[in-house]
């Protein structure tokens, strides 16, 4: 009986290590889990992540598009550039220079 008193405390600890190993098991599986989809998504955006750091890969964008982009950038900007001046020179328009 003396001999199974002093194995209990011995038992005890062996299944706390047991379940402990478990659970550290389960959240090592769900995070590197969790890792890889990150990684796939970040791949399918021309992102991957290195030993040197972050590599962003460059898509392809064709000039008809580039250009096209570019226009309609440079129509919205001129269209703004318009309204501003039109505003100035109607608060403006009233004012005596001296």
């Amino acid at each position: 009986m003396a001999a199974l008193s002093n194995l209990l405390p011995l038992l005890a600890l062996v299944v706390v290590v047991i379940v402990a190993a478990f659970v550290c098991y389960g959240i090592y599986t769900v995070v590197t889990e969790i890792a890889d989809k990150t990684q796939e998504k970040m791949e399918q955006k021309n992102v991957v992540f290195t030993k040197d750091g972050m590599r962003v890969g460059v898509k392809e964008v064709r000039k008809e598009n580039y250009v096209d982009k570019a226009e309609s950038r440079k129509r919205t900007q001129d269209s703004y550039w318009v309204g501003v001046w039109l505003t100035y020179s109607r608060s403006n328009a009233g004012a005596v220079k001296t």
